[in-house]
């Protein structure tokens, strides 16, 4: 059986090993073969494959060179498969290639794939070609340096222990080649651990023999409160006249830390002195500053009659509204003292202006008694007339027509001047005869003017 799709080799380093064909020929470049019975066959569906071969080869052809290494090369996608970047393929007896199925062997994976392409992709093999030349009776020392292309012995390759110091070049070995935790102290050299090769933080308590640090060591400065013992720092660690009140707690200086006459006027905060703080009589006209006591310092009604001085309470010193009527003594509110203007009828008893208290035309006929009213005129002339009773006989009346015919005015006509005031009608604005049998409303004002 022929094969239908070659393997192309792209790319890789194309290492090459010889073995026999078996019975069956291959006539294809570029392809894809198993082993069996250590001799080469064509593939089966998910089998695993030796390796690639590059040129036809006969049945039974012996010394074939067959390409070996995991490199990348094109091959046709199984029809009806479609595949992504990283899947694993299983080939196929005609050499395509499909997704990997359950009891499949992973020949490769795919790096570039592009469906447009009538499915070819790219794939990076993985071949069993090292395995199965292990498994070949090869004689002791037959495989040489010049066997081994570069790069072929893996970490796979070499056995537990076999690198030996002589196996490794100066200076070849570096903090990535050196598993954590490795390096005990065995392997150091006396003096070979420097300040550079110490991390940050890594030297604590325990690496520090006891009293191993003096001065020298430390940073200024780096001594701080949470280094320092409970009472460590005693007198003879603190400097004259370092301490000043910044250092001192609140409360913390009591009575037997003053030395006698220590507190001096300059030493008490203003309004330091309570009351608590002052001897009972201590305080004397000599203590007292010139206008230093104030109402603040007064008890209620400690200041009586006898602790005024005659003439010493001014106006400043009485409250606003606090002299009362019985504070005023009879007679002693003269016109000197009333503002103008303050004396408003609330403060005139009844009866209290008389004749004489009137200046001479000054009362108008705002200041005359007067009354008013709304009038109903019905069928003028002869019911529009105010009656006024208990008044005297001297009077001012005033009309206002406040509905009636057009150009018409309330028309006013004196009284017999004993109790009918006057006869108020509706007259024509232009002849000034009554408008008979016209109704009409009228307001009214009339003022009693007699002496």
């Amino acid at each position: 059986m022929a094969l239908s799709y070659q393997w192309k080799w792209l790319r890789g380093q194309k290492l090459t090993a010889k073995f026999a064909m078996g019975t069956t020929a291959l006539g294809e470049t570029f392809g894809p073969v198993r082993i069996a019975s250590n001799v080469m066959e064509l593939p089966t569906a998910g089998c695993e494959l030796l390796g690639v071969v590059p040129e036809s080869a006969a049945g039974s052809a012996t010394n074939v060179p067959v390409i070996i290494s995991d490199d990348v090369f094109e091959v046709q996608v199984k029809s009806g498969t479609s595949l992504a970047l990283g899947d694993v393929v299983a080939v196929e007896a005609d050499g395509s290639v499909d997704a990997l199925g359950a009891s499949e062997y992973p020949v490769g994976y795919v790096v570039d794939y592009d469906p447009a392409t009538s499915g070819i992709a790219h794939i990076l093999a993985q071949f069993t070609a090292l395995q199965q030349l292990t498994a070949l009776d090869l004689g002791a020392g037959e495989v040489t340096e010049s066997h081994l292309a570069n790069g072929a012995v893996t970490v796979n390759k070499i056995g537990a222990d076999a690198v030996t110091g002589a196996k490794i070049g100066d200076d070849q070995i570096n903090s990535e080649h050196i598993t954590a935790g490795a390096l005990d102290t065995e392997h150091f050299a006396a003096g070979s651990v420097d300040t550079t090769a110490l991390g940050a933080d890594c030297v604590n308590g325990t690496k520090i023999a006891d009293d191993a640090i003096d001065s020298e060591h430390i940073a200024d400065g780096s001594v701080d409160l949470a280094h320092m013992s409970a009472n460590s720092v005693d007198g003879t660690k603190i400097v004259a006249d370092s301490v000043d009140s910044a250092h001192i707690a609140a409360g913390a200086i009591d009575p037997e830390h003053f030395a006698a006459s220590a507190v001096e006027a300059a030493a008490i905060a203003a309004g330091a002195v309570v009351e608590a703080k002052i001897g009972a009589a201590a305080v004397t006209n000599g203590k007292l500053g010139l206008l230093s006591v104030d109402t603040g310092q007064l008890a209620l009604e400690a200041v009586d009659t006898a602790q005024i001085a005659d003439g010493a309470v001014e106006t400043a010193k009485i409250a606003d509204v606090n002299v009362t009527t019985a504070k005023i003594a009879l007679d002693a509110i003269d016109g000197t003292l009333i503002a103008d203007d303050a004396v408003n009828s609330e403060h005139l008893a009844a009866g209290a202006i008389d004749t004489e208290h009137i200046a001479n035309d000054q009362v108008d006929l705002d200041k005359v008694k007067a009354i008013s009213g709304r009038l109903t005129v019905t069928n003028n002339p002869g019911t529009g007339t105010i009656t006024l009773t208990g008044y005297g006989t001297t009077y001012v009346v005033q009309a206002t027509l406040l509905s009636g015919p057009a150009n018409a005015f309330a028309k006013i006509t004196p009284g017999d001047g004993s109790a009918a005031v006057a006869i108020v009608s509706i007259a024509d604005m232009t002849t000034g005869a009554d408008c008979s049998g016209t109704n009409a409303v009228i307001d009214y004002v009339v003022w009693d003017t007699s002496a």
